[in-house]
């Protein structure tokens, strides 16, 4: 025997509504899947007449489905647990530290960066030998400022866009 249901299976326009609306993930869809299951669990233990022949099969689908859900509820909340979660002020923090290091990155390639003082030239400059006027530096300090600025803001733009999702 194949156990078929018949007549009108349909969500009524709200509850579509909301389920649309709440399931973001496969968290959520499987918790309204459970629901569903459970829904028919109760309805085939308690309003299916005990001597249909397809109950035992019905209960039996039932049961399998809500096994697997389970099984899949709990996988994906495992794996929803080991991501990232961030706070509003952590993002703000991350879009301001984009925010320096891109004018940092401006300032060091469209203003010519330390050389012209338009910068943190200031700290390249201690690596001047005091009073001497030769760099410890091999090259000098404006391309190595260049270098940092393009390397603090590659940092900044993976923080924020790659690693907290």
């Amino acid at each position: 025997m194949d156990f078929t249901i018949t007549g009108v299976v349909k969500m009524r326009r709200g509850q579509t509504a909301r389920v649309f609306d709440e399931v973001h993930g496969m968290p959520q869809l499987y918790a309204w899947f459970l629901k569903y299951l459970l829904i028919l669990q109760t309805t085939a233990t308690t309003d299916v007449a005990s001597h249909d022949p397809t109950l035992a099969e019905a209960r039996a689908v039932v049961s399998e489905h809500i096994s697997l859900c389970q099984q899949g509820l709990d996988e994906s909340e495992a794996a929803v647990a080991g991501t990232i979660s961030i706070s509003g002020s952590e993002r703000a923090a991350d879009f301001g530290l984009l925010l320096l290091a891109g004018a940092w990155f401006h300032a060091a390639w469209v203003w010519g960066g330390a050389a012209a003082g338009a910068s943190a030239g200031g700290v390249f400059r201690m690596l001047t030998a005091a009073g001497s006027g030769r760099s410890v530096l091999p090259c000098g300090y404006e391309g190595i400022e260049k270098a940092l600025a393009l390397l603090l803001l590659l940092a900044a733009l993976s923080r924020v866009v790659l690693v907290r999702k």
